[in-house]
């Protein structure tokens, strides 16, 4: 019976583990270990909007973090991961998804 608990524990500890660091990335998120900000400066925010997709030549990258709006147009805050942009461009460009966030239709 103590040999199981054991063995269920470790385990539990070992998929615990794997789930926190890999799968929800926590130490990511907490800390902005292995991501760097993006500070984008637009005319207009143009359907942009909080948590949506940002993309490097079609491959996502990374997120919206912030949209807020300024005096000559609208500036947005993104999170992107180096690890998925490729380390031979010299000047990383991100472009942000727009999506209509409601369901209308005309």
């Amino acid at each position: 019976m103590v040999i199981q608990l054991i063995i269920f524990t470790v385990v539990g500890l070992i998929a615990g583990s794997l789930m926190v660091f890999d799968y929800i990335k926590l130490p990511a998120l907490l800390f902005g270990v292995g991501h760097y900000t993006v500070t984008v400066e637009l005319p207009e925010a143009a359907g942009l909007y909080k948590t949506g997709n940002v993309t490097y030549r079609g491959t996502e990258v990374g997120r919206v973090e912030d949209v807020r709006l300024t005096h000559t147009g609208s500036r947005q805050c993104c999170r992107c991961s180096p690890a998925s942009i490729s380390p031979l461009i010299s000047t990383p460009r991100c472009t942000a998804s727009r999506r209509s966030v409601s369901n209308s239709s005309r």
